[in-house]
């Protein structure tokens, strides 16, 4: 009767150890649906944070006139002193007439 004792022992076991893995797989699914829950509100807020930001420096470029005679901003036309600055045509490359 030794062994259906062992036998009945280890089955037992058996079933405490599965029903404790599956406890741990419960919680560890609470946690990541929670973590989950976390991501996506925080994502959320982000994105309504930029949001609010694009907003608010849209609102802002509103209320600064633009220049008289300026129907829209340009690179030329955003910092006046590149009105100023003339292009100028880069060097070119000569090559060296030095005889060796």
């Amino acid at each position: 009767m030794g062994v259906l004792e062992d036998f009945k022992a280890l089955y037992e076991d058996r079933k405490v150890f599965k029903t404790n893995i599956s406890r741990d797989n419960q919680e560890r699914r609470k946690n990541l649906e929670l973590t989950q829950k976390k991501l996506i509100a925080l994502n959320q807020f982000v994105t309504a944070s930029n949001s609010l930001r694009t907003q608010a420096s849209l609102d802002s470029e509103e209320l600064t006139p633009l220049p008289d005679g300026v129907e829209h901003i340009t690179a030329e036309n955003a910092n006046p002193t590149i009105q100023r600055i003339k292009r100028t045509p880069a060097p070119v490359a000569r090559p060296s007439t030095s005889i060796c």
